[in-house]
């Protein structure tokens, strides 16, 4: 590799999460401006779509180029990693319903509404006519291969993640993870009528912070597994997005925030138990910072 090229890798994570904010960023940006009426531009859906991978492309492009063939098969193991345990999969499939429903659930109590659902239950996805558990089963789908799980986690969980706790705890490797996956939402958040237009941009960064920890702890745990982390993802966006298709009083901010306070509720729970959140030999020999 060339001088100027080693002087690109001497820090990685620093040009890791430039390249994913710039391959985002440079779609969703424009696209969240063009929306509140800032410029007059139109962005391609695909462009947009393949604009979603950015962490998991960043992720290819660095690993390649720092340590090539050796740091590609680096990253690529956490995805095959899936001989960890019946427990963890339990755990990647019922903490997200159960703090979400649970954040629901004590909004319904304290505020003594009644649960209130929505007829007929639709999501967004899938042709019509297609039934409610067809249309879960595309989401799941959409939701393991989109950006939202392997497009992310590739990128976040999969790189950056075991980097960072090269050099740094768990729970500083978490935060510092935590804000820039928070950042790299901006210009979604910004996009009239996305999921998250709605959200308080502070409140989802402490969001962020908080289920980060969770997500150190489920990948540590697993021993690096990338998998793990998507289906985890995965589970949580689709829990989400159920709620809101049927559930009409689930759209009352007061919801979200303590979905927020039960996510971090949970991380302190993991971090008194275990403060490094049992972290496991398979970080990488690559310099952090």
């Amino acid at each position: 590799m060339s001088t100027a090229g080693l002087a690109c890798f001497s820090r990685p994570l620093i040009f890791y999460f430039f390249l994913a904010l710039l391959f985002t960023w440079a779609n969703w940006l424009p696209r969240a401006m063009a929306d509140r009426g800032l410029i007059n531009i139109q962005t391609s859906g695909i462009i947009t779509l393949i604009a979603g991978y950015g962490p998991a492309l960043s992720a290819v492009l660095v690993a390649g180029l720092g340590q090539g063939r050796a740091g590609l098969r680096r990253l690529l193991a956490g995805l095959v990693r899936w001989r960890v345990g019946l427990r963890w999969y339990l755990a990647a499939l019922l903490i997200p319903p159960v703090i979400q429903f649970s954040a629901l659930g004590l909004h319904l109590i304290l505020s003594r509404e009644r649960l209130q659902l929505a007829a007929p239950a639709r999501l967004p996805f899938g042709p019509d006519g297609l039934p409610l558990w067809g249309q879960v089963l595309m989401l799941f789908v959409i939701f393991i291969l989109g950006f939202d799980g392997l497009g992310e986690e590739m990128g976040w969980r999969g790189y950056a993640l075991p980097r960072l706790q090269e050099k740094r705890s768990a729970l500083t490797s978490s935060l510092i993870l935590g804000f820039f996956w928070a950042v790299w939402h901006l210009p979604y958040m910004l996009s009239v009528g996305s999921a998250l237009a709605d959200k308080p941009i502070i409140l989802f960064l402490l969001n962020l912070l908080g289920i980060s920890i969770v997500y150190t702890w489920i990948y540590n745990k697993t021993h690096g597994s990338t998998l793990l982390t998507i289906l985890f993802h995965a589970v949580g966006n689709i829990t989400g997005t159920l709620i809101a298709a049927l559930v009409i009083t689930a759209g009352d901010p007061r919801v979200y925030v303590f979905g927020t306070g039960l996510n971090w509720l949970l991380a302190i729970i993991l971090l008194l138990r275990n403060p490094d959140l049992s972290r496991s030999e398979h970080a990488s020999s690559e310099d952090a910072y």
